[in-house]
């Protein structure tokens, strides 16, 4: 494959993103530095965020990253956070490997992936996790983080499974969520799903809290970024720490 992603002075990235999704586009758009664009491709038929509906975009994965490809991206992601765990083991990382085999090799990440290397970057081991999810699907997403060696000091969920009702969430909502789950000991604060309106609540939450506040939109973007090697060390920590430094 031709390298074209920087072509004409522009990088391109490319997300995945479930079909329902309306928040992970404009956030990440909005999150570009200049010169680079975003391309997306859509995955999944329902709306509920069901085991099958997740099953269903895996499957979807290796066909929409072959299309990407096309495009010569320099990076490719999978925006869905509790896709990118729902299964349990290595599921996360043998899907970066299936969008590489399908793309070519292009560098590839998912929501989860992202947010580890986030979460690393910043060198914090003790979280809270936010999720709009069901319990069931929330204490996976605690499972995820804590089989990968961070302690899970404070947790709060909505019970949610529609993706219409995430995206319509408020921040004064996210905000009471972060209260409840936040602690001494929690060193930052992940709030998890790509579908969820979380962006525009950290400058409101950091002020709030005083600490490194990280969604999965912010983390996805950022790594996806610094994947196509856009970003030098000290600009890449800057993105994930302007919000609260």
């Amino acid at each position: 494959m031709n390298d074209n992603s920087s072509c004409g002075g522009w990088t391109r990235l490319a997300a995945i993103v479930p079909s329902p999704n309306v928040i992970l586009e404009p956030d990440m758009i909005a999150l570009l530095p200049s010169g680079v664009t975003a391309h997306f491709a859509r995955v999944g038929l329902e709306t509920a965020l069901t085991e099958e509906l997740l099953e269903q975009m895996a499957d979807e994965l290796m066909h929409e990253s072959r299309k990407l490809a096309l495009l010569s991206p320099a990076a490719l992601g999978y925006g869905c956070t509790s896709g990118s765990y729902f299964q349990e083991g290595d599921f996360d990382e043998r899907m970066v490997r299936r969008m590489m085999e399908a793309s070519g090799g292009i560098p590839a990440t998912t929501a989860t992936t992202a947010a580890l290397a986030a979460l690393r970057e910043l060198g914090v081991w003790q979280i809270a996790f936010i999720s709009p999810y069901e319990q069931a699907m929330h204490i996976r997403g605690i499972d995820y983080f804590s089989r990968r060696g961070f302690a899970v000091r404070g947790d709060a969920c909505l019970g949610l499974m529609e993706e219409e009702a995430i995206g319509q969430v408020t921040t004064e909502t996210i905000s009471e969520l972060v209260q409840r789950a936040d602690s001494p000991r929690v060193e930052a604060i992940f709030i998890s799903c790509t579908g969820l309106p979380s962006l525009a609540a950290l400058p409101t939450l950091v002020a709030e809290q005083n600490k490194p506040v990280l969604t999965s939109n912010l983390t996805f973007t950022w790594h996806l970024l610094h994947l196509a090697g856009v970003l030098d060390t000290l600009t890449a920590r800057s993105l994930l720490t302007a919000q609260w430094q």
